[in-house]
């Protein structure tokens, strides 16, 4: 479910992106769609709980916090130089800075699925017949 959200939210990222400026009723479909695609974060931590031994969970889902705040200023740091690349004009960016910013994020969201596909369930490993 994971790789799905992340999946779906890449291709609605991207959509956008290229599409640029919608329709209004379609603007609201597609941030209504967007919403519900991007919905899959609590599936990762729950996921997150199960890579970590028992006795490191605490420390585990702390480190799964801290990632994501980090992440999260950096992704916004990051998205804000490449729109900062871009001219304003009448007081506001231009389409391309949007949509370079929509495929970056796009990008990024893409690394973290292929890094999460890596991941695995440490638990289960444990329990697992040999």
């Amino acid at each position: 479910p994971v790789l799905l959200g992340a999946g779906a939210t890449v291709l609605a990222l991207v959509c956008i992106a290229v599409l640029g400026v919608l329709p209004l009723p379609l603007l609201i479909v597609w941030m209504v769609l967007f919403g519900a695609l991007s919905a899959y974060t609590p599936l990762v931590i729950a996921h997150g709980k199960s890579l970590f031994a028992p006795h490191h969970v605490g420390r585990g889902l702390t480190l799964f916090n801290m990632a994501t705040m980090g992440g999260v200023f950096i992704v916004q740091s990051v998205s804000g130089l490449v729109i900062d690349l871009y001219p304003v004009v009448d007081g506001r960016y231009p389409l391309a800075a949007y949509r370079a910013v929509f495929l970056l994020q796009a990008a990024f969201l893409a690394f973290g699925a292929l890094n999460y596909l890596g991941a695995r369930d440490l638990r289960r490993a444990h329990n697992a017949p040999r």
